[in-house]
């Protein structure tokens, strides 16, 4: 019996635990997330070990450095969102933002969160290694977060 319990915890764990989800739903996305990573082609700016760093092949990633004054954007650190619902709101630098509506929009097998009410802003959507990524390929950048729950 102390078996079973031990194996369905087990179990509950792995679950519970998930670290990928493709296809996320609303609810997978719920909670308060904070911004660990952005890149682009060129560049990656690593929020946790504050630092930027080229990626390999990069063409324009020493122009883009010099661009931000070889540093991280200071007005970025600390970026957090906050899903609910239907709903998100962006917070820089602690300061929230308009709360916006999205959808889940799944295509070619791939979900895609789509800002309304315009639907000019859709970024690709899933959970990969328990982070939250956030791949706009409409400019070629993606964004990872982290939950904060």
């Amino acid at each position: 019996m102390i078996r079973i319990i031990y194996t369905l915890l087990a179990v509950l764990l792995l679950v519970s635990c998930g670290s990928d989800n493709k296809n996320p739903k609303a609810a997978d996305l719920a909670g308060n997330w904070k911004m660990v990573e952005m890149k682009d082609p060129d560049i990656t700016i690593d929020f946790v070990k504050n630092e930027l760093r080229a990626n390999e092949g990069a063409k324009n990633a020493k122009q883009k450095m010099e661009n931000m004054g070889n540093k991280v954007p200071d007005a970025l650190v600390g970026t957090t969102i906050s899903i609910k619902d239907s709903t998100l709101i962006t917070a820089i630098k602690g300061v929230k933002g308009q709360p916006s509506t999205f959808r889940l929009e799944e295509k070619d097998g791939k979900t895609y969160m789509v800002i309304m009410p315009f639907d000019i802003q859709r970024a690709q959507v899933f959970i990969e290694g328990g982070k939250l990524h956030l791949k706009d390929e409409s400019v070629n950048a993606e964004t990872i977060m982290v939950k904060q729950d």
